[in-house]
């Protein structure tokens, strides 16, 4: 099954028996495109292994830490922090 069968069939699931928040769902939902986007398109569930699971949460820990900084310059430029 390629992945974005799988991701959808897995919000389909969320919506239908888990009693969550729409932003804890979009939220999922954003996490869980971006790991898709990581993969390909054509990316099969049953050939996900390790490697690119520890790759991509590495690459997204990087670009929040990065997102992070930039935020707080611009803060300290307004003279906040």
């Amino acid at each position: 099954m390629q992945v974005c069968h799988a991701r959808e069939q897995y919000f389909r699931w969320l919506l239908v028996t888990k009693d969550l928040s729409p932003h804890t769902i979009r939220a999922y939902e954003s996490d869980i495109a971006a790991f898709e986007r990581h993969l390909g398109v054509r990316a099969l569930v049953n050939q996900i292994d390790r490697e690119p699971l520890v790759a991509f949460m590495e690459e997204s820990a990087i670009a929040s830490s990065r997102r992070d900084m930039h935020g707080n310059v611009d803060w300290k430029r307004r003279g906040v922090g």
